[in-house]
């Protein structure tokens, strides 16, 4: 199993594993040289349990106000379903860490909700 069992993401009761969100985002060709790194969490939702967020950094001169727009964009040409694609995209300077330089998903669920 990649990941910790607490990392994922139950939305309208569908399993969602953050990596392979962040992989999709990673891997797409329309992303390239604009998303420089991303963190996806589960944020909770009244109606669906949680909804799917990311957080991500962009290269130097984007419009932040894109970045959703953006993302689920790219995501829907790609072979993620549609439950899997962030409903909101958070940019952030930098992506929360641990001191192992380990992303700090707690953090950046913190983040996401706000």
């Amino acid at each position: 199993m990649l990941g910790r069992a607490d990392d994922v993401i139950n939305t309208g009761g569908r399993k969602v594993l953050p990596q392979d969100v962040e992989r999709a985002i990673e891997r797409s060709l329309m992303l390239r040289g604009m998303v420089r790194g991303s963190v996806v969490v589960g944020v909770e939702d009244a109606e669906w349990g949680q909804r799917v967020e990311a957080l991500v950094t962009l290269e130097p001169g984007l419009d932040p106000d894109d970045a959703t727009a953006l993302v689920r964009s790219a995501l829907r040409t790609s072979e993620v379903p549609g439950h899997m694609i962030p409903k909101r995209v958070h940019v952030v300077a930098e992506l929360p860490l641990l001191g192992i330089g380990k992303v700090d998903r707690a953090a950046a669920r913190r983040l996401a909700s706000r």
